[in-house]
């Protein structure tokens, strides 16, 4: 036997303390990956929303439409993505956005699986310098192509 295979044989031996022993992974669940992804979709739309880039958003509109209640009301029909944002862009020219984040993001199951996201948005209306807070409830649906936005309702 070559003093190579040898060396290798007394590494590999059990007991050896060359080389540690593997740890095993913890194994991660369906449930916990959706909640993952819906957490990072939730922070998309978060993004874009402070930004005002309603382009981007669109992206993540489910394929079914979007129902919007802003501070005018709204309806429970899905709007299409083109016309809903469009309503988003008139709504949000009347504020500048201070700030949006991401409170709480929660996967509520079903068939297909829903879910939703709490944002809370700083801004300040047109016309005023004091700032507002307000929550935005964004529900999601999970298509194909991943989490999608089936609702957006700004509460005051």
């Amino acid at each position: 036997m070559s003093a190579a295979w040898l060396v290798l044989g007394l590494m590999a031996a059990p007991g050896s303390t060359c080389c540690p022993e593997p740890q095993a992974l913890e194994p991660v669940s369906v449930a916990q990956t959706q909640v993952q992804a819906l957490e990072g979709t939730a922070r998309e739309v978060a993004r874009y929303w402070a930004r005002g880039e309603m382009g981007h958003l669109g992206r993540l509109i489910s394929s079914d439409g979007v129902v919007l209640h802003l501070d005018r009301g709204g309806g429970n029909t899905p709007l299409p993505a083109r016309r809903a944002l469009a309503a988003l862009r008139d709504f949000l020219r009347g504020y500048e956005t201070a700030r949006v984040r991401v409170s709480r993001a929660v996967e509520t199951g079903g068939s297909p699986p829903q879910g939703f996201a709490e944002l809370e948005w700083s801004a300040v209306p047109a016309g005023t310098s004091e700032s507002v807070r307000m929550g935005v409830f964004v529900g999601f649906v999970e298509e194909s192509e991943g989490w999608r936005v089936s609702e957006i309702r700004v509460l005051r």
